[in-house]
């Protein structure tokens, strides 16, 4: 899944990445991202969405993560500015309420 993005363009310089561990019952977590996370994420406001399913690691173990989400922003002003808004805190609120919880960090391209 990826929204917004311009083939060629760079990305906005800031990305909050959600990575998802494996979860217990991973084809009731599959329904839930298909249904309830996918549908929640393309509602706030980014001007990126990028989201993945982990398939493997280059080793040939399984992999510890199951699912990531990327949403990038312009820059931390833009990013703060979407996470004051209720529906997003929602959003956090239930994918933080998973078990085990996702990973959740902001990174930059600004050096």
């Amino acid at each position: 899944l990826a929204l917004d993005e311009v083939p060629g363009e760079a990305r906005p310089a800031w990305k909050l990445m959600i990575v998802f561990p494996r979860q217990p019952d991973e084809e009731a977590f599959e329904k839930m991202w298909m249904n309830e996370i996918v549908p929640a994420a393309v509602q706030v406001p980014c001007e990126c969405l990028k989201a993945y399913k982990v398939v493997g690691t280059t080793d040939g173990s399984p992999a510890p993560f199951q699912r990531i989400a990327e949403l990038y922003y312009e820059d931390h002003d833009q990013f703060l500015d979407v996470a004051s808004e209720q529906k997003v805190r929602n959003v956090v609120a239930h994918i933080l309420s998973l078990s085990p919880p996702p990973i959740v960090v902001m990174t930059t391209s600004e050096i």
